[in-house]
């Protein structure tokens, strides 16, 4: 522990977490609010939106002193309302159940929403739009959505639960999604699309008890120094997007006062950043349809002295990594030629803790990661990565037996045939010397 803490001071010098906006409540007693700490069970419903909020939700909720803490994510990728209103009458066996209870979410294939739903006694259930639909009134239809709520409030094994909204984000500004044309490609005109819907649809709703504004946190963000930049691929949220919505899950969720969230806890790749973090969700939660403007404007820069490293040859390569599949390395596929991978799987031994990772800004890497020998691993693939400094602590490694590294232009793809050698070179790994 000693060796860690003077590890994080050399990378990051001594720094204030409370410069710009970050701890919007009064007072100077730490009073606590909100629900009980002692035990929260949540669960989504979603795609690949809900799994971008989740990714952080546990070790949030555990920087708020949470004690038992259940996370389940009904996912399908690009899972519409329709699609859940369909699955849900049919019984469906079709969603992938992520589920976390320790830290690390571990996936079970071909199941059906009831058994997730009776799988526990849920505080929290939550439900959201495909991305493509977030901002098209005509897709929030008030029989599909009144009847997904009533079946979880009264299939729920937890008489008192509560039925949530997650309001998803805006795409990036320079976004090649396909939906994107949809909103004239114009990222304003796309969030303050999603924001009608939810005021029309969910807020005159009364089946629904609560609206999580993670849309308006990513909106708020990005008027901070960090820009438009929260984004892996132009949609889906980078690591660091999905740590200012999970903090605004627990925000909204809870009612637990930020004074009470401990920043010790916080994973060394956004210490640096959490006032801005919290910023963005606090204002969110206090002004869920509406954008405020950033106070973070001068964007702190890690200090990393790399004299005791020795920088990892990770043997890049074209073509990538997929735990998520029977085949764990893919060279001959449709986007193979938009990665270039390492040529190996490493263990801890091989990238220990208190060793540094950085990526070269407009790029990203996915830190893939199996927890087993061989095959197809049984824990959700870790999502993209695009901060640009990460430090490798116990968290990092939790519950993967190897991790390998597939690097990707950002946030919209490129051909990397021609390009492995220099696209190799803007992923660094240095290694502690001892």
């Amino acid at each position: 522990m000693k060796r860690l803490v003077c590890l994080l001071l050399l990378l990051f010098g001594a720094f204030s977490l409370v410069s710009c906006g970050g701890n919007d409540q009064p007072g100077d007693e730490i009073v606590e609010t909100g629900i009980s700490k002692d035990s929260i069970k949540i669960l989504a419903i979603g795609n690949s939106f809900s799994d971008n909020a989740m990714n952080y939700l546990y070790p949030v909720l555990e920087a708020f002193g949470a004690k038992e803490i259940i996370l389940g994510n009904m996912y399908i990728g690009g899972c519409s309302v329709d699609t859940h209103y369909k699955n849900m009458m049919n019984q469906s066996k079709s969603y992938t159940y992520r589920k976390n209870t320790t830290g690390t979410f571990v996936n079970k294939n071909s199941v059906a929403l009831d058994q997730a739903l009776k799988d526990e006694e849920w505080d929290y259930i939550t439900f959201q739009q495909a991305s493509d639909f977030s901002g098209v009134i005509d897709s929030y239809k008030d029989n599909q959505l009144n009847e997904l709520a009533l079946w979880a409030k009264e299939g729920a094994l937890n008489p008192d639960v509560k039925i949530g909204w997650h309001m998803t984000w805006a795409y990036q500004a320079n976004s090649t999604h396909s939906a994107f044309p949809k909103y004239n490609k114009d990222q304003n005109i796309m969030y303050q699309s999603i924001v009608s819907c939810v005021q029309q649809a969910i807020k005159t709703n009364d089946n629904f008890d609560f609206i999580i504004p993670a849309g308006t946190a990513v909106q708020n963000a990005r008027t901070s120094y960090m820009g438009d930049t929260l984004t892996a691929d132009g949609y889906h949220l980078n690591t660091f997007g999905e740590y200012i919505i999970g903090l605004t899950w627990a925000l909204e969720i809870t009612g637990w006062n930020i004074k009470t969230f401990d920043d010790s806890k916080v994973p060394s790749q956004f210490k640096l950043y959490i006032d801005m973090i919290k910023e963005s969700a606090l204002n969110a939660v206090k002004y869920p349809y509406a954008v405020s403007e950033s106070e973070c404007l001068e964007k702190p820069e890690y200090k990393v002295d790399l004299t005791n490293y020795e920088l990892l040859d990770w043997e890049p390569t074209l073509g990538f990594w997929n735990s998520s599949a029977s085949s764990t390395f893919v060279s001959v596929d449709a986007i193979a030629n938009q990665f270039v991978s390492s040529g190996k799987r490493f263990t801890i031994d091989d990238i220990p803790v208190g060793s540094i990772i950085i990526i070269e800004e407009g790029y990203g890497y996915r830190p893939d990661a199996w927890n087993t020998e061989t095959g197809k691993s049984t824990v959700a693939r870790p999502n993209n990565v695009t901060t640009e400094v990460v430090e490798v602590d116990e968290a990092w490694w939790a519950g993967y037996t190897y991790r390998a590294f597939n690097v990707f232009k950002s946030p919209n793809r490129e051909n990397m045939t021609s390009l492995v050698e220099e696209t190799g070179s803007k992923l660094k790994i240095y290694i502690p010397k001892n």
